[in-house]
């Protein structure tokens, strides 16, 4: 399953990060993209989900690659870990669990 919370913070995070390093304040971005500078303000702080088409118009006037943007598909899994207690279990993350797997097979 995918972490849907985890994918808004990680693109919020990375869009303000180009934005800032592109110069642009946020009333900017929001305007070349046709949001209010709120919408910009709630995607960067991973508390709003954009759209596919706003996604690639916010790249396209940050001049970045949608896949700047986006993360790895591993950093987005949910998995599930039963512990060796009854009715007990941990949810990770994608990274986590590769580094876990790669442990178990060393």
């Amino acid at each position: 399953m995918i972490d849907e919370e985890q994918l808004k913070k990680i693109i919020g995070t990375r869009i303000k990060e180009l934005r800032t390093k592109s110069g642009k304040k946020q009333l900017e971005l929001a305007s070349a993209v046709d949001l209010k500078r709120t919408s910009i303000t709630n995607i960067e702080a991973g508390k709003q989900m954009l759209t596919i088409p706003v996604l690639y118009r916010i790249c396209y006037e940050l001049d970045v690659n949608i896949f700047d943007v986006m993360p790895e598909f591993d950093d987005l899994l949910r998995h599930k870990i039963e512990a060796n207690q009854s009715d007990s279990s941990v949810e990770i993350g994608g990274k986590t669990m590769a580094a876990l797997k790669r442990v178990r097979n060393v």
